[in-house]
């Protein structure tokens, strides 16, 4: 098996357990923007310390941090903490179903965002591997 597969498939246990806990935080002990809070804050050092990896690694330079970059930082930063308040606020109106399609249309959505708003067009097989994803991707593990 191509290491590949074994990566998506254990991405896929890991991003439907990340959904069931917030699911059970947010039903339990937490709003949906708790559990949402709870999900970044936890998350925010070892995105920090993926970064630093990728860096010291690749040995590439940070972006510059101009205005436009961090208009695009705020922005898709902001959408990307509403979109899982809300995913978690369907969760927890027991809505698993519709909160995983949601989540499966992530992918299209970015490809068209980056088509209308950066101009970056997908090539032919980027968009087979956008539609693999939305058919069999980590979603198609949480439903099933």
């Amino acid at each position: 098996m191509p290491l590949w597969i074994a990566f998506t498939i254990a991405a896929a246990a890991v991003q439907t357990l990340r959904f069931l806990l917030q699911k059970r935080l947010a039903d339990r002990t937490l709003s949906p923007a708790g559990a949402t809070f709870a999900r970044f804050v936890f998350a925010a050092p070892l995105a920090l310390a993926a970064a630093c990896l990728a860096v010291a690694v690749t040995g590439s330079d940070l972006p510059d941090a101009n205005p436009r970059f961090a208009l695009f930082v705020l922005a898709g930063g902001t959408a990307q903490i509403v979109a899982t308040v809300l995913t978690v606020a369907l969760f927890s109106m027991r809505n698993l179903a519709v909160g995983i399609a949601f989540t499966k249309t992530e992918t299209i959505l970015v490809a068209m965002a980056a088509v209308l708003v950066l101009g970056e067009i997908p090539s032919p097989a980027g968009w087979v591997a956008i539609l693999v994803g939305f058919f069999w991707g980590p979603g198609a593990v949480a439903a099933a």
